[in-house]
């Protein structure tokens, strides 16, 4: 039936409007839900979250009968659900209010077996009487849970009984988690991929199932931990973990399992197909590593605010940056570094830095100057460099070596030319500097115009300059982030920390 045939049907005016296909409308109604909740939700009372979220479907029912009709008959439209519950410490369950309970009821009627999503917020605040509340768990029938794909709940829910414990998820593929403590089994979510822990306690997941993993948290992680989860979780492609490297365990396992850690000489188990890992606040790299193997690793940032990471850098792991093409370290003090580590380098192509004294934009110029240092076997394929300029004030302690610059572009310019060269040029130059002066301007980014006009205006460097007054460190600019799944934004926002 056209648009506008169903309007007559319905005895309604006709408006131009109705003569929209139903498909496209159908479409038009999908881009209004998935439009971002208000920031200022966040501050309205629980009744009037609990309206709003139930709301958004219906605003396009109220509108008239005819987008009712079509509203009402699309289950995509109702498949993203977020529920405040309240944790009955006394019943020992999670509960809505009734009201709430039927609305929820209708709203499943409404998915009718369509793949959905589920966020829920659990409070412990009184809301008055029990005999109004309605269990959640009654209202989340097996049947419905069957199609349940995307879930982020606090891990209480996981260990409580009148929560999850024991549930099948069967189709569940994304977890994310407020976890003070929980363990999920393969055998509970056969399908589950990606994974985001945020404030973890001590957990447990099917870790060979996974592809995408996050682990946030303020407790220290052990070193174990960490060698625990890239041998053991063999489908990983994606790690991401902010935390401190301490002796303290979060993992709920009493063994290692298949993982040999004892023998001599230690037995390797690769992950092979992890190809991202961001380490955010420390790395275990200063503790040899030999159980660990990553062949297929291409980018790896290393994320910490005034730590000279390399000086923690043990000789025997520099085999684990043979494959990386993309690389990221901050505060990253080269006079520390011997030549192994760059030749280690040897298929990098994006080298990226955050530079806290002009002493080391020395060194770094040095170091990559292929007609001088390390009789030119250093990062060869190095296509593109990236500078944060993080100094607080540029002249305080050595002016920044313009000379040395010139140098090291004219040298990978020229050898890069040379006929029969293994080197390929570098093509991409780039500087972001930090200038909290708002009285004074800063004139670092017209020096370095000046310094390789030679190279931009003939093409052969593209230079790209910027100024911010913000520093902001990689654990804030974490805190800006909506923790949200890996395919709803969050992997984006990881990959994007600290670019420019």
């Amino acid at each position: 039936m056209s648009a506008e045939s169903h309007g007559n049907a319905i005895g309604i005016p006709q408006h131009p409007v109705h003569n929209i296909p139903l498909d496209i409308v159908g479409e038009i109604f999908q881009v209004y839900m998935a439009l971002p909740r208000p920031a200022e939700l966040d501050n309205l009372s629980e009744h009037s979250r609990d309206s709003y979220v139930l709301s958004s479907p219906y605003v396009l029912c109220l509108v008239c009968k005819s987008w009712q009709a079509i509203a009402t008959d699309l289950p995509m439209l109702w498949s993203n659900v977020v529920v405040y519950a309240r944790w009955d410490h006394f019943g020992k369950a999670y509960t809505v209010r009734k009201n709430h309970g039927r609305a929820l009821r209708e709203w499943f009627n409404r998915i009718r077996g369509h793949p959905w999503s589920l966020d829920l917020s659990v409070t412990k605040r009184n809301w008055g009487d029990p005999s109004s509340h309605t269990p959640l768990i009654d209202i989340l029938s097996p049947t419905i849970i069957a199609n349940l794909r995307f879930l982020k709940a606090p891990g209480s829910v996981f260990k409580n009984r009148g929560g999850f414990v024991g549930t099948l998820f069967s189709k569940l593929k994304s977890l994310v988690l407020n976890v003070d403590s929980a363990s999920l089994s393969t055998a509970l979510c056969p399908e589950l991929k990606k994974v985001v822990l945020v404030s973890a306690g001590e957990f447990d997941l099917p870790w060979q199932l996974l592809t995408h993993l996050y682990i946030g948290n303020t407790v220290p992680f052990n070193v174990n931990d960490f060698i625990f989860v890239v041998t053991t979780a063999r489908r990983l492609q994606h790690l991401c973990i902010l935390t401190n490297f301490g002796s303290m365990s979060l993992l709920s396992f009493t063994s290692f399992g298949d993982l040999d850690l004892s023998s001599q000489p230690p037995k390797t188990f690769p992950s092979m197909k992890l190809t991202d890992l961001t380490l955010i606040s420390a790395a275990p790299f200063d503790t040899p590593l030999p159980t660990v193997s990553w062949p297929n690793l291409k980018r790896l940032r290393l994320l910490r605010d005034y730590n000279t990471w390399v000086a923690r850098w043990h000789d025997s792991n520099l085999r684990l940056l043979q494959s990386l093409t993309h690389l990221h370290l901050s505060s990253w003090e080269l006079s520390s570094i011997p030549g192994p580590f760059l030749d280690a380098c040897h298929s990098l192509t994006h080298l990226h830095v955050d530079v806290f004294e002009n002493d080391t934009f020395t060194e770094l110029f040095h170091s990559l100057d292929c007609g001088s240092a390390y009789q030119g076997l250093v990062v060869p394929h190095l296509q593109s460099l990236k500078i944060d300029c993080r100094i607080r004030r540029y002249y305080s302690r050595s002016p920044f070596p313009h000379d040395l610059l010139y140098t090291m572009v004219a040298s990978r310019v020229a050898i890069s030319q040379a006929t029969g060269s293994p080197w390929t040029p570098l093509k991409y130059l780039a500087f972001r500097v930090y200038h909290p002066d708002r009285g004074t301007p800063c004139t670092l980014p017209g020096e370095l115009k000046e310094d390789l006009e030679e190279f931009t205006s003939g093409s052969q460097i593209e230079l790209s300059t910027s100024v911010t007054q913000r520093d902001d460190g990689y654990e804030v600019q974490m805190s800006y982030g909506d923790v949200d799944h890996w395919d709803r934004g969050f992997e984006a926002f990881i990959e994007t920390l600290g670019e420019f």
